[in-house]
């Protein structure tokens, strides 16, 4: 006897008693993993249709994503994904250079054998990541990575400002893509740290953390300026005023 198989249906969007962080975490996932990308308007009512909710909660959620610098919100206009500009790229890594080379100061006199292998742990699979092309998991790690150095510094104000940062520094990330990077040489660049931890010199990981994140962010304000310069170009080409 034949039965007829229903096509496969996507999975509905899941709701729990705190709706707004559901819609939060929803949206900001499309933002990371490059779904929603800068620019891209956010219609709170299309929003909540295909959600099967009120748009009480998306409007909510969409209050804590600017508060977070990822959404901009205009009057009678709606929101839409920040388009991060050279000079944001700029101060956040300048400003996380400042933060992470505190927080290594702090940390060398009270990381363990057991954090160091944490921290080798995150290494490896950041370079699983890279070699598997996965720059998604890769910058998750990456994020966790410098966050358990910040943990480790036992400065709890100092994690949460770095904290209050991280999320543009997934949006810059996502921007750029690193797909055109050598992934795993991405993942690598992290070893320097963890020796200098290990050897306990002091001198030698600040220099290591400081290089590692201004380094980076000097790429991404490159690639943020060629973004800019294509936009530029485009308005131009179709006299589209700036």
């Amino acid at each position: 006897m034949s039965r007829t198989v229903s096509p496969a249906q996507p999975v509905p969007f899941q709701v729990s008693p705190a709706l707004r962080h559901d819609v939060r975490n929803h949206l900001r996932n499309q933002i990371f993993d490059g779904t929603l990308q800068p620019g891209a308007r956010i219609v709170e009512s299309r929003l909540a249709r295909e959600l099967g909710i009120s748009q009480t909660p998306v409007r909510e959620a969409l209050r804590e994503l600017e508060q977070m610098g990822l959404v901009v919100s205009y009057p009678n206009r709606g929101s839409s994904v920040r388009r991060i500009e050279p000079q944001d790229a700029a101060e956040m890594y300048t400003l996380r250079a400042h933060l992470e080379t505190m927080a290594i100061q702090l940390a060398l006199p009270r990381i363990s054998d057991d954090d160091l292998a944490t921290l080798d742990g995150l290494i490896e699979g950041m370079i699983d990541a890279g070699d598997n092309q996965d720059p998604e998991l890769l910058t998750k790690l990456d994020t966790q990575f410098h966050e358990f150095i910040l943990e480790c510094s036992g400065h709890r104000l100092l994690l949460r400002t770095w904290q209050s940062i991280s999320p543009l520094n997934w949006t810059m990330m996502t921007v750029v893509r690193l797909r055109d990077r050598n992934l795993r040489e991405l993942a690598e660049r992290h070893r320097p740290i963890v020796e200098a931890l290990r050897a306990r010199d002091a001198g030698q990981a600040e220099r290591a953390v400081r290089e590692h994140v201004l380094v980076l962010g000097e790429k991404v304000v490159r690639d943020l300026e060629k973004i800019a310069e294509s936009r530029n170009d485009e308005r131009t080409e179709h006299g589209t005023p700036g």
